[in-house]
C-alpha cells in the first residue's frame, strides 16, 4: 500500500515502521539475568507505551467512520485487543522499573511485545484494506481534519506531525454564520456558543434519546480527548469495552425513569476526576437524552475555609 504523505492510511504505516523496531530491539537486548539490560529496555518499554496513542487513534477517528459502513467488529473486538495491551504493557514496565521480573512476567512482557508488533500486521492485512475499500474519498479527508483538529489532544506517538493532506490550498474555506440563537433566557450567536462551551472548566457530552452522540465541547484540556468523528456514533462504541455494560445500563435506568443520575470518581494519570451523568426530559418528563460532564476536581478537594478577597498570587 502507497499512499500521500499526509493520507491517514500513511500515517498508521509510517508508525508501525517504528512500533515493529521498537518491539524488535526489546526482543534483542533483554536478558532477565542482567541487570545492565534492565535500563536500555525501560527505555524502550517507555517508547512503546506511546502506542496507546496509536491505539486511540484508531478508536476515536477510524472505527467511528468503519460503524457508519456496519462495520463494528473493530469497535468491540479490536479495542478490546487495545485495552488488553495498554493494561500489559504498563504491568511489565512496572515490573522492569523495579527490577522485579519474574518467570510469568517476563512471559507475559515478550507475549505483549509480540502481540503489539503481530498487530501492525493485523492493521495492514486486514484493518486498513478493509477500511480502504469501505471508506470514501471525502471520508478519509475528514478522517485527516479530525486528526489536524485534535493533534494537540490526540497527536502522534510515532513519528512528527505530517503534513496535511490534501494541502489546505486545495480546498475552499467556508466560515458559518448565524444570527443569535434564542435561548430560554436570552441569545447567544454561535461564536458566542462556541466560545462559552470551550471555556468551561469541565467536560460535556450530549447523547440523545436514540444513544447518539451529538455534541461535545472542545476545551482548552480535556480529561478524554475527543475527535469530531465521534459526532452521530453510538454512545455504546465510544467507550472502552470494559465499561460499556456500565454504559448501558445507567442509559436504560435513564430511559424507564428508575434514576436520574449517575456519578464516578477515579483516578487518571495521577488526577482525581469526578463523572457524572443526569437524564434530560422535556416538560412531559420524557426522556431526551442524556448529558456527560467530567471534571478534575483535585485542586478542588484540596480547598479549606473560605477566600473571601481577591487573591491572584
Amino acid at each position: 500500500m502507497k499512499f500521500p504523505k499526509g493520507h491517514p492510511v500513511t500515517n498508521y504505516l509510517d508508525e508501525n515502521i517504528v512500533i515493529r523496531e521498537i518491539c524488535m530491539k526489546i526482543e534483542n537486548i533483554f536478558d532477565v539475568a542482567n541487570l545492565q539490560t534492565y535500563q536500555p529496555t525501560l527505555t524502550l518499554l517507555y517508547e512503546l507505551s506511546k502506542i496507546h496513542i496509536h491505539y486511540l487513534r484508531k478508536e476515536d477517528q477510524l472505527f467511528p467512520y468503519l460503524e457508519k459502513h456496519g462495520f463494528t467488529y473493530p469497535s468491540t473486538g479490536m479495542w478490546k485487543f487495545h485495552d488488553e495491551m495498554r493494561a500489559n504493557l504498563k504491568t511489565v514496565t512496572k515490573a522492569v522499573e523495579r527490577g522485579a521480573l519474574n518467570d510469568e512476567t517476563l512471559e507475559l512482557m515478550k507475549e505483549t511485545v509480540k502481540n503489539i508488533f503481530d498487530m501492525t500486521t493485523r492493521e495492514e492485512k486486514m484493518l486498513l484494506p478493509t477500511s480502504l475499500k469501505l471508506l470514501t474519498q471525502e471520508e478519509w479527508i475528514k478522517i485527516r481534519k479530525e486528526e489536524e483538529e485534535s493533534k494537540d489532544e490526540i497527536g502522534y506517538g510515532f513519528i512528527e506531525n505530517p503534513p496535511m493532506w490534501p494541502s489546505e490550498s486545495d480546498e475552499d474555506v467556508q466560515t458559518a454564520t448565524l444570527d443569535k440563537l434564542l435561548l430560554q433566557t436570552g441569545s447567544l450567536s454561535q461564536a458566542q456558543l462556541n466560545l462559552f462551551f470551550s471555556h468551561l472548566p469541565f467536560d460535556v457530552t450530549f447523547v440523545d434519546e436514540n444513544d447518539r452522540v451529538l455534541f461535545f465541547n472542545k476545551g482548552s484540556e480535556r480529561t478524554f480527548p475527543r475527535s469530531p468523528s465521534v459526532i452521530g456514533r453510538e454512545v455504546k462504541f465510544c467507550h472502552p469495552p470494559k465499561s460499556v455494560d456500565t454504559v448501558l445500563t445507567i442509559l436504560e435506568a435513564f430511559k424507564d425513569g428508575s434514576k436520574e443520575s449517575a456519578e464516578f470518581w477515579i483516578t487518571f494519570n495521577e488526577r482525581l476526576i469526578h463523572i457524572r451523568y443526569f437524564a434530560l426530559r422535556d416538560k412531559e418528563k420524557k426522556y431526551k437524552g442524556v448529558v456527560e460532564i467530567t471534571q478534575d476536581i483535585t485542586d478542588i478537594k484540596k480547598i479549606e475555609g473560605e477566600r473571601r478577597l481577591l487573591d491572584w498570587a
